[in-house]
């Protein structure tokens, strides 16, 4: 005799089990030589079938023991909840083949990721290169406008020179002037004072145009220093751009390793349902095939009772 629970599900499933267990039963001969348990016929029928196997390849000694454990619970879903965890594939091949195309994907992410990260350190050092020159070219700058500020001082001090000069001249000339009974005896010294004087004007010019031509020179330096710096910071804002476009790649290429890691994290897990279940259906085969080719004087209660015999009996 089974458990009472077991009793009381035969019970409920009788009407239910009418037609295709009376099939099953007019098919012992085929069962009996056959080294497969046929699936149950109709897709309602399934939640049944670990119970309806049990009870076709169960010896008489199981079917009447109490202290025999039945290979599966009452009301359990595991075949289904399985079937589900597998998901579309249909055995391990395909999902080893399925593994291997993820992780050669990963491998390319990973290749793109290298690649994009030595870019990114190219861009680094042109970036700081750039940085130098344009603390050298800032140095350069200043010192230019330094020699500048300097020239424009060594102007300012030649007129003043020539201005104090031109206005000694006039001082003497007024003063001359002034007192024409002395011109004869200063005759000379006026034209030493003269001659040193136009001498000195004529240096103080010479000064002046060739500090104004420094300063000519100094200012076309300085502008062809601010545009070379100019262009190092077009440059510069280039590379800033290239460099945040890269960060930006590299930052999808990371979402999209992680999706693909998480895929074949999901693809390991059904390939181990996948192969759990091969596994179960292959175990479930072999004793279904010896239960099948035992000796007949263990087989001999397989004949099937009709299952409202069958309910009487249980009742």
């Amino acid at each position: 005799m089974i458990n009472e629970k077991n009793v009381k599900m035969s019970i409920d499933t009788d009407l239910v089990l009418d037609d295709e267990i009376g099939i099953l039963a007019s098919d012992t001969s085929q069962v009996d030589t056959s080294s497969e348990v046929l699936d149950a016929p109709t897709a309602a029928l399934q939640h049944y079938d670990p119970f309806v196997k049990w009870l076709l390849t169960a010896s008489m000694a199981e079917l009447t023991s109490l202290h025999t454990k039945l290979p599966f619970e009452v009301g359990d879903n595991s075949e289904n909840d399985s079937s589900t965890a597998v998901g579309t594939f249909a055995n391990a091949t395909q999902a080893k083949l399925a593994r291997a195309e993820i992780e050669a994907e990963c491998e390319g992410i990973a290749d793109l990721l290298s690649v994009a990260n030595r870019e990114r350190g190219t861009f680094i050092e042109k970036v700081e290169d750039l940085q130098d020159e344009r603390d050298e070219s800032k140095e350069r700058i200043s010192l230019l406008e330094s020699r500048i500020v300097k020239h424009l001082q060594d102007r300012d001090l030649a007129i003043a020179e020539k201005y104090t000069t031109e206005q000694q001249i006039v001082d003497i000339e007024t003063w001359k002037a002034q007192h024409p009974q002395r011109q004869g005896s200063s005759f000379l010294g006026f034209m030493r004072l003269t001659e040193r004087r136009q001498s000195s004007v004529s240096f103080n010019n010479k000064d002046i145009e060739k500090l104004q031509k420094e300063i000519t020179d100094t200012k076309m330096d300085t502008a062809h220093a601010k545009t070379e710096l100019d262009t190092h910071y077009y440059r510069l804002r280039q590379l800033e751009k290239k460099v945040a476009l890269m960060k930006l790649e590299i930052a999808q290429a990371s979402a999209l390793e992680d999706d693909l890691q998480a895929s074949l994290a999901h693809l390991r897990r059904d390939r181990k349902s996948s192969l759990d279940k091969l596994q179960h259906i292959s175990v479930f085969s072999n004793a279904s095939f010896q239960a099948a080719s035992s000796p007949k004087k263990q087989t001999s209660p397989r004949k099937v009772p009709s299952p409202k015999k069958q309910s009487f009996s249980l009742r």
